[in-house]
Parts: structure tokens; sequence; C-alpha cells
């Protein structure tokens, strides 16, 4: 009956592990999605930079043309760009957001399943040391 308890113990501690093992590896992958959003936001943003940045070159060179005022396409052009790059911004802020609620949420879950472990086990060692105890007191009656 001891021996069957410490097996069944030792069970449920590795089905704990693997539950353990799992939530990591949940965790990891979102931190990963996580991750592969926010460096496609990054490129955006720097791909936004980079037009926004040639638009003015261009608007600079058509204000010294021979019009002498900039023309309203390329300034309308400009304001779009700069729109854009305030939502990619928006954005970014947005998954760094949701990042640390991530892991947030990972430590949540970890500490709740490792205390629930650590309780089951606690309960477990508890009935295995009483049904100790009842054993060594029958020994005791035996002799």
């Amino acid at each position: 009956s001891l021996g069957t308890e410490a097996q069944d113990l030792t069970r449920k501690l590795g089905e704990a592990g693997q539950s353990l093992a799992q939530a990591r590896t949940k965790t990891t992958q979102k931190e990963e999605e996580t991750h592969r959003l926010w460096m496609a936001a990054q490129g955006e943003v720097a791909r936004l930079e980079q037009e926004t940045s040639e638009m003015e070159v261009a608007a600079a060179e058509d204000m010294q043309g021979i019009s002498g005022s900039p023309s309203a396409v390329v300034v309308a052009g400009i304001a779009d760009i700069k729109g854009a790059i305030a939502e990619a911004l928006a954005q970014e802020a947005a998954l760094a957001t949701t990042t640390e609620n991530l892991e947030k949420d990972k430590n949540v879950e970890l500490k709740s399943e490792l205390e629930h472990t650590e309780q089951h086990y606690a309960s477990e060692e508890a009935g295995y040391n009483g049904e100790e105890a009842v054993a060594r007191e029958l020994e005791l009656q035996i002799q």
C-alpha cells in the first residue's frame, strides 16, 4: 500500500511537471509570436520613416523648382506618411503592452500551477506519512 502510494505520488508529480512544461511551451510560443509582430512593426516604422524622408526631400526640391512653391500632392503625401508612422508607433506601443501582459499572465499561470502542485504534493505526503505511522503502530502491536 505504501509502495503504491509512493508510485501514485510520483506519477502525479510527473503529470504536474508535464503540465508545467506545456504551459511554458505555450508561453514561449506566445512570446515568439509577439516578438515577430513587434519586429514587423519595427520594419514598417523604418519603411515609413524612409518614405517620409524621401517625400520631404522631394518637397524641398519642388520648393526650389520652377514654380517656387511646394506641390500640393507632395505635401499631402508627406501628411499621409506621417499619419501612417503615428499609427505604426501606436501599434508598437500596443504590442509592448501586449508583451508585458503576456509576461504577467505567464508568471501568474506558472505560479498558480506550482502552488497547486506543491499543495497536492503536501497533501499526498501528509497521507503517506499518516499511513506510515499506522504501519509502524501495527508493527509495534505485532511485536
